[in-house]
């Protein structure tokens, strides 16, 4: 009895040491830890994810692992005294086009991509206040920002003001007509594209962080200036904007961070904890019951996942145990075929290369020096679709540039890898 006892207390310990951080369900993503992260965008087989800090990451793994993509904006340095402000990074996905706007409340910029996160390309940096959210109808892309509320009907390239010149942190819409939920000023609902805005708000409350629909409720998540857990709460307009009702029952904080609808369901991210809503909004249940710390600044549903992107990293939850009679929608696969760069690049000794196939097919993988000659043959048979990583380790290799070209029978691509030692 005594050397059962033993083995379970054993056992027991093994798995407490070996388990990955985790509250319940809740997995940290590796690659993000001790993160801020603010939003999440996904898009075909890539998810990314804006950092605090003007980072961008990407996963294409389902947000398991994270790494870092690009730097899209820096810190802004008071030359007067000891102020600084790092900048915030938001992401919007709209079909294969990501946007991404930085900002630290001095000066801003916006990001596109046309390949699912892949590459990005700086569209506009006339931007003086940060950019919070980002919303399409049609052709045209809105972007709400600390100083009003801009469009683009050129994806990007140039943008105009609108007639909403407030301080805006979210943006939603029920067919064409627009709805910004504002910091200081309430909510306003615009019937013409932007052209001019009206205060819908009769909540009593002025300072929000999220929007959300769900056929043509609109909710809105509301909080005071110090983010009280016992004030602000969720609403719900069923007429267009004309008149809220409280829809928070079963939420024990009620200063909304967050809030993100996914078919039928809302969730709501607050600063210490998650909820969920299966009926509309009616009844809220905490899905983070057992984790003081774990709240949300950015939440979405990809592949399966629920995503929470918190002060201190980015974590995911399994929607399957998450709630009942959820609809998982399949996993994007990639309908092209492509090479990342590799990662990290220069590199000693060792770098990883990711490559994506929309289909099975027969793969090679080749390290050539700058005169052509072949260095290494990494892979070299067939590989099922979706995303594939292959480590090469180089340490028997001189430093210098070399190339690594992948070949399919329908596909071939060459990138440059330098290697330093």
């Amino acid at each position: 009895m005594k050397k059962n006892s033993l083995l379970i207390y054993s056992l027991v310990v093994e798995l407490i040491i070996l388990s990955p951080n985790s509250y319940s369900q809740w997995v940290q993503c590796r690659g993000l830890e001790n993160q801020s992260v603010s939003s999440f965008a996904g898009s075909g087989s890539i998810l990314s994810a804006g950092v605090w800090g003007g980072f961008l990451y990407l996963s294409i793994d389902s947000g398991a692992t994270w790494t870092l993509r690009d730097t899209v904006a820096t810190t802004w340095i008071c030359p007067y005294c000891a102020l600084v402000i790092p900048p915030s990074v938001n992401l919007f996905a709209s079909g294969s086009d990501v946007f991404e706007g930085a900002g630290n409340g001095v000066n801003a910029n916006v990001h596109v991509s046309t390949d699912n996160g892949l590459t990005w390309a700086v569209k506009d940096t006339g931007f003086s206040e940060s950019v919070n959210c980002f919303i399409s109808i049609g052709n045209s892309i809105y972007a709400a920002t600390n100083g009003g509320i801009f469009y683009s009907t050129d994806e990007g390239t140039s943008w105009n003001i609108t007639g909403n010149k407030f301080n805006n942190h979210s943006l939603a819409k029920i067919e064409n007509t627009l709805f910004a939920a504002t910091e200081g000023n309430g909510i306003f609902r615009s019937t013409n594209y932007g052209s001019s805005w009206t205060e819908v708000d009769s909540t009593d409350y002025d300072f929000f962080g999220g929007l959300a629909v769900i056929g043509t409720n609109i909710f809105a998540g509301a909080f005071q200036f110090y983010h009280q857990p016992s004030t602000g709460g969720i609403f719900v307009s069923k007429d267009n904007g004309r008149s809220w009702d409280h829809s928070d029952t079963g939420m024990t904080d009620h200063s909304v961070n967050v809030l993100y609808s996914d078919g039928s369901n809302l969730y709501a991210g607050t600063n210490t904890n998650i909820f969920v809503s299966t009926d509309t909004g009616a009844t809220w249940k905490n899905i983070s019951p057992h984790v003081d710390s774990l709240g949300a600044n950015a939440l979405v549903v990809y592949d399966s996942y629920l995503f929470a992107g918190s002060n201190g990293g980015a974590w995911r939850y399994p929607i399957s145990q998450l709630v009942t009679g959820v609809k998982i929608p399949p996993r994007q696969t990639p309908s092209n075929f492509v090479l990342l760069q590799n990662y990290p690049n220069p590199f000693n000794p060792a770098t990883t290369i990711t490559f994506l196939l929309p289909s099975q097919d027969h793969v090679s993988l080749k390290i050539f020096d700058i005169m052509g000659r072949e260095v290494a043959t990494l892979i070299d048979g067939n590989y099922s679709q979706g995303s594939h990583s292959v480590r090469w380790n180089a340490s028997t290799i001189a430093s210098g540039v070399y190339f690594y070209r992948l070949q399919t029978d329908y596909y071939s691509q060459t990138k440059t890898l330098l290697l330093l030692k």
